[in-house]
């Protein structure tokens, strides 16, 4: 699989590194591995860092995708942070809305820091 997972229990964040190509179905399965993790809880931040992703995804792909996000609402109440090369930011804000629609909170960003700063803003905030 493209992704490696951490999950700081002591920071209330997971970190996921894409790598390669990426499909929908390992999104969804690493998806499944973070809320599944043992030290990861509903309300830890999400860092979701693309700028490794040797491809992009179709619209089709990215409604694919926030339906997996969706499907998995209850278990993702945190904030999602989405790091991407400065050359597909805009595929990220259509993926950042397609997902908002569905209430939950999602930014893109070429930074790290800036995604990691965003994500930590809203760790343990049940109010959307």
């Amino acid at each position: 699989m493209p992704f490696t997972i951490n999950v700081a229990a002591k920071d209330k964040i997971a970190h996921i590194v894409g790598a390669g190509m990426i499909t929908v179905q390992s999104c969804a399965e690493t998806l499944v591995q973070v809320v599944n993790h043992p030290d990861f809880k509903p309300d830890y931040g999400i860092v979701v860092d693309f700028r490794q992703a040797t491809n992009t995804p179709l619209m089709t792909e990215m409604r694919e995708l926030a339906t997996v996000v969706r499907d998995h609402k209850d278990s993702v109440q945190g904030r999602i942070g989405l790091v991407v090369k400065d050359t597909d930011a805009k595929k990220a804000s259509v993926m950042c809305m397609l997902v908002r629609v569905f209430g939950i909170r999602m930014e893109g960003y070429a930074d790290m820091n800036k995604a990691f700063e965003y994500v930590n803003t809203g760790i343990g905030d049940f109010n959307f």
